[in-house]
């Protein structure tokens, strides 16, 4: 594997893709844009189902317990008063959608901003599944090892197409992430410190994400 790496590897040699994403007339390094469309995805993953009972959904309290008058007690009209041990909620959460709207348009210039200022901590590859010929995690760490990125730092491989072996070979890392174009978004290329980018996958990022 050794032998091959020179022809395998082209560290952060696509100079064109960078320039062209750095010049675009729709990309400039906005974090206004990046933020809504970080929060936008992460509200998103809210589910939004939190529910609590009022006084008029818990079951039971539709009898006095006592008097109006006359019992020397403060007058009470239901057991399930907020006031009272199970009871309902005053104010609880009901269930709500946390959905935030953003125009495609602003998704990608958030996307294409992020990628075109990851320059220093990108490396363009030719092909990973000839890297990972097999499904062995130890390739891999050679591999890494010799970007010198260590495996304790999120790592983010961009590929065109997945496979048995990459899929294998990655899972026991607990700080690489896999991804591919169709799915970028612009959580996992923040939360990422090295970029490692396929050069298929990037030909479909810039006819997809640059062109737009």
């Amino acid at each position: 594997m050794n032998n091959n790496m020179t022809e395998i590897l082209s560290k952060s040699s696509d100079k064109k893709f960078f320039h062209k994403a750095r010049t675009s007339s729709m990309c400039y390094y906005d974090t206004h844009i990046i933020h809504r469309a970080l929060i936008q995805q992460i509200h998103e993953k809210r589910q939004g189902s939190a529910n609590s009972k009022t006084r008029s959904q818990v079951r039971g309290g539709g009898r006095k317990p006592w008097k109006q008058k006359g019992t020397g007690r403060a007058r009470a009209g239901s057991i399930r008063s907020p006031l009272w041990k199970g009871g309902g909620v005053i104010f609880g959460p009901k269930p709500k959608t946390y959905i935030k709207k953003i125009n495609k348009k602003e998704k990608t210039i958030a996307i294409r901003s992020l990628l075109s200022n990851r320059e220093k901590n990108t490396t363009i590859i030719r092909s990973l599944p000839l890297i990972l010929s097999k499904p062995k995690s130890a390739l891999l760490l050679v591999y890494l090892e010799s970007l010198n990125i260590p495996t304790n730092e999120k790592t983010l491989f961009i590929v065109a197409e997945t496979n048995i072996n990459i899929l294998l070979a990655i899972r026991n890392f607990k700080n690489i992430q896999l991804t591919t174009p169709n799915v970028l978004n612009t959580y996992t290329v923040i939360n990422c410190k090295h970029l490692i980018i396929e050069k298929q996958a990037l030909d479909i990022i810039n006819q997809s994400i640059m062109s737009t």
